[in-house]
């Protein structure tokens, strides 16, 4: 009985367990064919066909080693192709650090391709060998190694030259191990690898008048061994093709200047600097959260003046002489110029003072609608002066690093005339930073921000105060010197109410650059309203004045927001209306 247990448990395994895990995958590549099409500076595209021969199991995938760390797979172009013809896309996946030269390839869908032929083709980019001698330019590449023997390679060539200039380099293995005539390994009986030398062939031919095809082949290649195949392209007064008339025949074109191969990187560059101003403008304002007392601002470390000075002159120096006399050191040079700009920038250490004492008066309802406009009309006049952050700061930063970058394009491979680049650098650079410390950043207008906020949320306000029972609602503003108005709210005195009641404020608070509504409740001390407070929603703080006689209660959002925040008002006048005392009627009193 136990016996036939475990074989219904191993009928059940076998059944159940997947296709991969049943048995092993028996599969060796037969033949391998490289097409290279090379040009002039040395990019190439590669064209890899590989035909596998599947003895047994499921055939998933396979490892692709030994590949340069610059190849890029081309996916799309990449497919394998079944006996019947039916065609499977790739998924490709490229190794990491040490891995780099790996590539895992696998077919896509759940089901491998059983006992039969299969044809991979691939497609990367890359670039080839380039070494320059006296007779002429050799280009060489070579293919990728496996681990089975293959009974036939071959790798091709295109190049861009016409075949009288070209001739194929013998003997040209690029793998050590690999050496005509050789031997396969004794251990290797695979198919394929048997014999005592490596026939094979190498051919130049003419595509046509312009273009020539170098085209090497081997049979039985040993395993772990790479074909290569190299290309002498002799010098020529003849310039060839895919190349502007001017340049030499046979020449390649001249190794590009450091600006010219940082010019790509130029938005990468410009879009760092924005994110940077815009940190730099976040933190330079999250001390001005709070609204009282003096608030010392300071961006940078506090140095004195003549300290200040004179690191920002040694670092501006060390940046030019870096940028000046080492080309190479461009980019650290611009970084040492910018670091002692900032020092220099003392509009980045400022102090914001104590609010102006102010009046609350009554306004009238118009009041929120005209703080609005004042708002817009001071934005655009902000907007006139250059702010990296604001849309007309970014164009001219923008315009700025263009022309720096078309000033380093122009510059001559002279290393003496490349000092020209860092004052252009410097200009796109640091006259934002200059600039970008206005009165816009700090400290908020809580004038304008109160004003937008009751905009907002005022007419929900009313409505609420109504189904209460009604009140008198109106906004009042906190009058400054001139006649300036820096805060408004919105008062509600409900009509049914306890005993020491005073108001119901809307207001608006500042956190960190965001701004909050906020519910302030005035009541007297020791009367029926201050003993609701603890039964209200939401109360995070409670302020007692000197003398102790009234206390404001402050209800801020919650994770609701003001959605959360109305809730919890509509909740207190709800209160408040319940606990009211009842109103007394005249003809009770005369019956009396």
């Amino acid at each position: 009985m136990l016996a036939s247990g475990v074989h219904v448990r191993a009928l059940l395994v076998c059944f159940l367990w997947p296709a991969a895990a049943q048995g092993w995958t028996e599969a060796r590549p037969l033949t391998a064919e490289a097409r290279v099409q090379v040009e002039a500076d040395g990019k190439a595209i590669v064209s890899y066909r590989i035909v596998f021969e599947i003895e047994a199991g499921s055939f998933r995938g396979f490892t692709l080693s030994g590949m340069p760390e610059d190849a890029r797979m081309d996916q799309a172009a990449s497919r394998a192709i079944e006996g019947s013809g039916a065609t499977r896309p790739l998924r490709i996946r490229q190794g990491t650090r040490q891995d780099r030269g790996s590539f895992w390839i696998d077919l896509e869908g759940e089901h491998g391709v059983g006992r039969g032929q299969l044809v991979v083709e691939l497609a990367w980019a890359t670039r080839v060998e380039i070494e320059r001698t006296d007779e002429g330019t050799i280009y060489g590449w070579a293919t990728p190694p496996w681990g089975h023997g293959l009974g036939m390679v071959s790798a091709s060539l295109d190049l861009p030259f016409p075949a009288a200039r070209v001739r194929s380099v013998l003997d040209s293995f690029s793998a050590p191990q690999m050496h005509a005539p050789t031997r396969a390994e004794p251990g290797d009986e695979r198919p394929g690898t048997e014999g005592t030398d490596l026939r094979g062939s190498q051919t130049v031919t003419a595509r046509d008048a312009q273009h020539s095809r170098v085209t090497v082949s081997r049979f039985r290649l040993p395993r772990w061994t790479s074909l290569g195949v190299r290309a002498l392209v002799e010098k020529d007064e003849i310039a060839p093709s895919r190349q502007p008339a001017g340049v030499a025949a046979g020449s390649l074109p001249a190794k590009r200047s450091l600006a010219a191969r940082a010019a790509p990187f130029a938005p990468v560059g410009v879009a760092a600097l924005v994110v940077l101003l815009g940190a730099l403008k976040r933190l330079g304002t999250r001390g001005v959260a709070r609204r009282a007392g003096a608030i010392a601002l300071d961006v940078l470390p506090a140095l004195g003046a003549v300290p200040r000075l004179a690191l920002a002159a040694a670092l501006v120096a060390a940046g030019f002489a870096l940028g000046a006399w080492r080309p190479g050191w461009a980019a650290p040079g611009t970084a040492a110029i910018l670091l002692g700009a900032l020092l220099c920038a003392r509009r980045f250490g400022v102090a914001v003072g104590a609010r102006a004492p102010g009046t609350w008066i009554d306004l009238c309802p118009e009041a929120v609608a005209e703080r609005i406009r004042q708002d817009v009309r001071r934005r655009r006049r902000l907007a006139s002066v250059l702010d990296a952050t604001c849309p007309r700061g970014a164009v001219l930063l923008t315009l700025l690093a263009g022309a720096a970058v078309a000033a380093a394009l122009r510059l001559p491979e002279d290393e003496a005339r490349l000092a020209l680049l860092l004052p252009v650098d410097a200009l796109a650079l640091l006259v934002p930073l200059f600039l970008t410390g206005t009165r816009r950043q700090l400290p908020p207008d809580l004038g304008a921000l109160s004003a937008r906020m009751l905009a907002r949320h005022g007419r929900r306000a009313r409505n609420l105060l109504a189904r209460a029972g009604g009140g008198e609602l109106s906004i009042i503003g906190r009058e400054i010197g001139g006649g300036a108005i820096d805060e408004l709210r919105l008062r509600l005195v409900p009509f049914k109410a306890p005993e020491g009641l005073g108001a119901i404020e809307l207001c608006t608070e500042v956190w960190c650059r965001t701004p909050t509504l906020a519910v302030l409740i005035r009541t007297r001390a020791g009367t029926a309203a201050h003993r609701l407070i603890p039964r209200l929603r939401g109360v995070v703080e409670r302020y007692r004045s000197k003398d102790g006689s009234s206390c404001v209660a402050i209800i801020v959002p919650g994770p609701d927001g003001h959605a959360g925040l109305l809730r919890d008002l509509r909740h207190a006048l709800l209160l408040f209306a319940s606990s009211a005392e009842p109103e007394v009627k005249p003809t009770t009193l005369a019956a009396a």
